[in-house]
């Protein structure tokens, strides 16, 4: 049985540039493409917090570890379910029966590793045949106190649980280019890339401006993932039909890492 983890990266389910606007047209397209494509696969979707989780952890701190406004946690927590059921209603209302999981429930990292992981739960709901819906999150640490633990670490972490054959990371941006493409007309897409490859890569990406590390955390990802046979799809997800291709094998525009 095919097994696939996507990617909902927060600049295709919001607007990063507008704090707390989510991109609810893009949102519905999407469930509905996965729901066409849904069949007997086994999927787990994960997303990111776009202008909800990025805006609320930057205003109260909480990337540096437990804010000093409690509340801020509190807010944090509410605008990613906020973000979340939004999707949740896309998807129920295209037939995908998912299920939400918040990472801060079971989860807990040592210096920003998975330390314990209550997973018996997800791995049940796999198994009855639902769609667990995961997003990026702050977690409770061991030494930190608490971190953020992004979409695409938990992408990672998820895809080796259910055994994964890929991972698809939805973007803003058709794959992986050798230069920033909203600032240079001249960047090229990156069809291909072998896990050997990423170090040299990786040492001329930014490392984003976002608390989660950006780009350069998800090529970090797909680079781990690789090395254990995972493959990583990295597409344009603004883009229609584009996503559904990837799932069922066909031709596609983005970029490969393996």
């Amino acid at each position: 049985m095919d097994s696939f983890v996507i990617k909902l990266g927060g600049s295709v389910i919001s607007y990063k540039d507008k704090p707390l606007k989510a991109r609810i047209s893009d949102i519905n397209r999407l469930a509905r493409e996965i729901s066409e494509v849904l069949g007997n696969r086994r999927l787990c979707i994960v997303h990111g917090g776009g202008s909800f989780g990025h805006y609320v952890a930057k205003k109260y701190g909480i990337h540096m570890g437990m804010p000093r406004i409690k509340i801020g946690l509190s807010i944090l927590e509410y605008e990613m379910r906020r973000l979340n059921l939004m999707i949740v209603n896309a998807m129920i209302n295209h037939g995908v029966p998912v299920l939400p999981f918040s990472p801060s429930n079971i989860m807990v990292t040592d210096n920003g590793m998975v330390s314990t992981f209550f997973k018996d739960s997800l791995l049940k709901a796999l198994e009855w045949g639902y769609v667990p819906l995961l997003y990026g999150d702050f977690v409770f640490d061991e030494r930190k106190s608490c971190v953020i633990y992004s979409g695409d670490q938990l992408c990672l972490e998820v895809s080796k649980l259910m055994n994964a054959s890929t991972i698809i990371f939805c973007l803003d941006v058709a794959g992986i280019y050798d230069k920033d493409p909203k600032k240079f007309n001249d960047a090229k897409l990156i069809k291909e890339l072998n896990h050997d490859e990423i170090p040299k890569f990786l040492s001329g990406v930014s490392k984003g401006d976002d608390v989660t590390g950006g780009l350069y955390n998800k090529i970090s990802v797909a680079y781990e993932a690789a090395k254990i046979g995972i493959k990583s799809v990295f597409i344009n997800g603004l883009a229609h039909n584009i996503l559904p291709k990837v799932i069922k094998g066909e031709d596609f525009i983005g970029s490969l890492i393996y």
